[in-house]
């Protein structure tokens, strides 16, 4: 690779995780659906996949320490089991399956995800342990093959009746803990080797400025116009992914 090509990938990835990150900071989630599908065309699944999750541990501190006051965990905890099972699972995948396989899956998960937060769609099933373990058990699983996992698991955290706060910070904590987990069981599957240890000490600081600028945002921009211009993008990139 010339000092130009590499130039302009580092550049690319840069400009991918900053607005990544400024999606987490805004809405508590959302980072992998941005970093997962564009760092793919980049780098290949197993390379994005892997330094989008350890990203999101890193980068997650920033939100955790003043989510901690307000979760619930009574809602959080039997979720955070269930992506313990599951987890392994989706890293298992990653790792072996084949890449064009997982480059389309992580596509179509993107889209079906955006389609329906776009919709509103509104979960209204059953609550409580066990629900709550199944939902984590998926988000569990999605994250370790695609670093997508944090769609049904705030579908579902929206849907219990607490304040916006509440919620926010129920999201924070769930989401923080789905890459923990899963970057566990990548390096035991030997996944998180030197070149995603080096993409990190490049892209940590300008990811971590973009969560910086959106937890800002957050309090000046509205809401709604924010995510429908973030879920339109998605459904573009997922859907040229599943055609190209």
């Amino acid at each position: 690779m010339t000092d130009l090509s590499l130039a302009m990938e580092i550049g690319l990835a840069v400009g991918i995780v900053s607005a990544g990150g400024v999606i987490r900071g805004f809405t508590g989630f959302g980072m992998g659906f941005v970093l997962a599908p564009l760092l793919t065309l980049l780098w290949g699944p197993v390379e994005a996949v892997a330094t989008t999750l350890t990203l999101g541990v890193i980068t997650s501190v920033q939100l955790v320490i003043p989510a901690l006051r307000l979760v619930q965990w009574r809602n959080v905890a039997p979720m955070m089991i269930g992506t313990l099972f599951i987890s392994p699972l989706g890293t298992h995948l990653l790792l072996t399956a084949e890449p064009g396989v997982i480059k389309q899956f992580i596509a179509g998960a993107v889209l079906v995800l955006a389609i329906i937060m776009l919709r509103g769609w509104v979960y209204r099933g059953p609550r409580g342990v066990v629900p709550s373990m199944m939902v984590g058990s998926l988000g569990g699983f999605l994250n370790g093959i695609a670093a997508v996992g944090g769609g049904p698991v705030v579908l579902y955290l929206m849907s219990l009746p607490d304040k916006t706060e509440v919620h926010r910070a129920n999201i924070v904590i769930s989401i923080a803990f789905l890459p923990v987990v899963a970057c566990f069981f990548l390096m035991q599957g030997g996944a998180l080797t030197q070149k995603i240890l080096v993409n990190d000490a490049i892209l940590v600081v300008p990811t971590m400025l973009g969560v910086w600028a959106g937890a800002r945002l957050f309090k000046f921009l509205p809401e709604k116009a924010f995510r429908l211009t973030v879920l339109w993008t998605l459904i573009f990139i997922s859907g040229a992914m599943l055609v190209v």
